[in-house]
């Protein structure tokens, strides 16, 4: 079921890490654009079993990490039980990706020239035939501490720390198992991952600051 993603609203994601909210005034009342739609994505799930929004979501950040999407358009695929990616969520995201990146290579090849993009360069993207990578939250922390980089392993992993991890990846990959608590307080606890958050976050590689 695809829902019209809320544009403002009294309240919005509350994490964000360091990005700012921007505030309106609407008839009067102070609203907030959104950061985020998962709130109200999760409101969703009481009435209906699946879900996406293509939301529009704005934040104000001093920077935006190069690893990530660009948060303007998020694609949120979301199912009741909330499995892990058995259920399908992460493979509907890696779909979409795909299927944006195709889009965009078989229709704006001359902008993708102006920006100096070699449209080949995504050709191991849209002929990939396996699941994007999984990492669990463990594994990581693991990899980022052989690295150098050090922090709380029971936190979600800092932007720092999502970077270094870009630079050494091939491919797009989602970081699963974030412990509970770690995230934010919507994060359900996955039922078949104890003390896991049913929650990922997906990021491209070789990320650089440029």
């Amino acid at each position: 079921m695809e829902l019209l993603p809320p544009i403002i609203g009294p309240v919005t994601d509350p994490g964000g890490r360091g990005a700012k909210q921007v505030d309106i005034d609407f008839y009067g009342h102070r609203y907030k654009a959104m950061t985020s739609a998962i709130l109200y994505k999760q409101a969703s799930l009481l009435a209906f079993d699946k879900i996406f929004y293509v939301a529009p979501n704005v934040r104000s950040n001093r920077w935006r990490p190069p690893h990530r999407p660009a948060p303007g358009r998020v694609p949120p695929v979301r199912r009741r039980d909330r499995r892990r990616l058995a259920a399908g969520r992460d493979a509907g995201r890696q779909d979409i990706v795909t299927a944006a990146v195709a889009r965009v290579v078989r229709t704006l090849g001359s902008d993708l020239e102006v920006l100096g993009r070699d449209p080949d360069a995504f050709t191991p993207l849209l002929t990939r035939s396996t699941p994007f990578e999984q990492i669990s939250h463990t594994d990581a922390m693991a990899d980022l501490a052989q690295l150098g980089h050090e922090q709380n392993t029971e936190a979600e992993i800092d932007w720092e720390g999502e970077g270094i991890l870009s630079r050494k990846s091939d491919s797009p990959f989602f970081i699963i198992d974030y412990p509970k608590g770690s995230r934010g307080f919507y994060d359900r606890e996955d039922p078949s991952g104890p003390r896991c958050c049913a929650t990922s976050t997906s990021s491209r590689p070789r990320a650089t600051a440029s």
